[in-house]
């Protein structure tokens, strides 16, 4: 949700495929057809039926296009999705500030500056971190009791092998799993492609 900037109804022209397409009051895409994961356009069609249809603008400035079952049921979905991205956005920012102001207190605590953190908190002894304070706003039974679909999600690096680089990518932790995603595409060249489909490399 952090990544979206806009919600909005259809533009044309914010598409190339835009120039291809009519408007039209209904669409012939057929929206129970099963279709493999991948990253082209799932089935295609001339028409398109603008009153329905409203995008999603990302901080990279790509589009995703959604299509809704009716005029009115847009509506309830942009007016929703916006109210979602600002609690996201107020959410993560509060969590922020309460995390830099635990470790703040923790190093008072401590006695300890940022160089120090990081070797008291790898090989630390409990009678050593016995003085320092976790947040319960950030800690608490949520993750347990699974109140939320999604426990945790960021992004981590990690090896696919012993002997290999070490590669960005997405993870979600949800019921008791870790989903790893493709977080880049990239050119031969080395050049990065922004993309709307992130490709699942793991569970």
């Amino acid at each position: 949700m952090c990544r979206i900037r806009k919600v909005r109804k259809m533009h044309w022209g914010a598409s190339p495929i835009d120039d291809a397409l009519e408007a039209g009051s209904d669409s012939d895409v057929d929206f129970h057809e099963d279709v493999q994961d991948s990253r082209q356009d799932d089935g295609t069609t001339n028409h398109i039926d603008d009153d329905r249809v409203f995008e999603l603008v990302l901080d990279n400035d790509l589009i995703v296009r959604l299509q809704a079952y009716s005029r009115q049921s847009r509506d309830e979905w942009m007016q929703r999705l916006r109210k979602l991205i600002k609690y996201w956005n107020l959410r993560i920012g509060s969590d922020t500030a309460i995390s830099k102001s635990v470790r703040k207190t923790n190093l008072d605590r401590l006695n300890i500056d940022e160089e120090m953190e990081a070797i008291l908190g790898q090989f630390g002894r409990k009678w050593e971190m016995s003085r320092s304070e976790a947040s319960p706003e950030l800690y608490h039974m949520c993750g347990i009791a699974s109140c939320r679909a999604i426990t945790m999600s960021g992004l981590l690096y990690r090896k696919a092998r012993r002997r290999s680089t070490f590669h960005r990518c997405n993870v979600i932790l949800a019921g008791g799993k870790l989903l790893i995603y493709q977080a880049a595409l990239r050119k031969r060249t080395g050049a990065q492609v922004k993309h709307i489909h992130v490709e699942r490399q793991e569970v």
